[in-house]
């Protein structure tokens, strides 16, 4: 028997097939390999993304300011500090604010802990604050003070910059139309607008009264906006319920007023009809143990309860 021979060109076609087989299955095999390691690293990344969640939260003090120290040592504070009724800082976290009593506000740098800028409210015309009311975002405040007065104001960061592309915000307080809503001093005031200028102002007074003042605007034929206020004492609703925390939804419509004995009155505010009482449910472990805080978490949906317990529920 004759031995049968594979030609030059069929060897050389096998031995290069070979080799693509070779490399094919090293790179499906790697290929696989890194494809579950991706897998692997994105659930290692969620888990220690989660993880934090599974855990009760934590708090601690990180700095702290000797506002009184830092004013005078800036030649802006007044011979006695008046009490900060509010604070806030803005996005970038590079400067603080806070506004006192006699209502002052105050701009803090937080890289180097100076007073960067110092604004006076008019609008209060001298009269002390006694109550604010923020925004979630800290860009909008509500004042109120002890003649009854009501202020809305905006702190805003003009954004600019310079050589080099350095970024350099100049911060500014822009305040709206104050009204009269009380003859007391405001202890609790809540207040939300719109871009149209009707807005909602809900208040409690230094007597145990509730106060809801709403603001309309109504374009008229001739093109012009007709301004249409409504103040309101809703303290009736209650019946004999002592008020003494206040809650106001962003839409206006929502007004949650915490009373005595750890209970929530749900008032039916907005839809063109007039105020009414929606219910009254227990809020906390006991009619002992009374609602100390109100508010409503990002999106306006969920409101948490802070009570004299020290619990916080939602």
């Amino acid at each position: 028997m004759k031995n049968s021979k594979i030609p030059i060109g069929t060897s050389t076609a096998l031995a290069r097939r070979r080799a693509v087989d070779r490399l094919a299955r090293w790179v499906i095999t790697g290929g696989g390999i890194a494809i579950i390691l991706c897998i692997a690293a994105i659930l290692v990344f969620i888990s220690l993304e989660a993880w934090p969640l599974l855990r009760g939260a934590r708090g601690g003090l990180t700095n702290r300011i000797d506002v009184a120290g830092m004013l005078d040592s800036a030649g802006a504070a007044p011979p006695s500090l008046s009490p900060v009724v509010a604070v806030g800082i803005e996005d970038y976290r590079e400067i603080a604010y806070f506004i006192t009593e006699d209502g002052a506000v105050f701009f803090v740098s937080l890289e180097n802990m100076e007073v960067i800028g110092e604004h006076r409210i008019a609008g209060i015309g001298g009269e002390r604050i006694s109550a604010v009311g923020a925004s979630i975002d800290n860009r909008r405040y509500v004042i109120g003070t002890e003649d009854g007065t009501v202020l809305p104001l905006k702190v805003v960061f003009e954004q600019s910059f310079e050589e080099g592309d350095r970024r350099v915000l100049t911060p500014k307080v822009r305040e709206g139309t104050p009204f009269s809503l009380a003859r007391s001093p405001i202890t609790q005031v809540r207040h939300h607008d719109d871009e149209d200028g009707g807005s909602m102002t809900a208040a409690l007074t230094g007597d145990g009264r509730l106060f809801l003042m709403t603001r309309s605007v109504e374009e008229t034929l001739f093109g012009e906006g007709k301004v249409t206020e409504v103040r309101q004492d809703l303290t009736g609703l209650l019946e004999g319920l002592a008020p003494t925390v206040i809650a106001l939804d962003v839409h206006r419509r929502n007004l949650f007023v915490a009373v005595e004995g750890g209970r929530i009155a749900h008032l039916q505010v907005g839809g063109g009809s007039d105020p009414r009482v929606i219910s009254v449910v227990d809020a906390t472990s006991g009619p002992e143990v009374d609602v100390t805080a109100l508010g409503f978490l990002v999106g306006g949906r969920s409101l948490a309860v802070g009570d004299a317990s020290g619990k916080v529920s939602v």
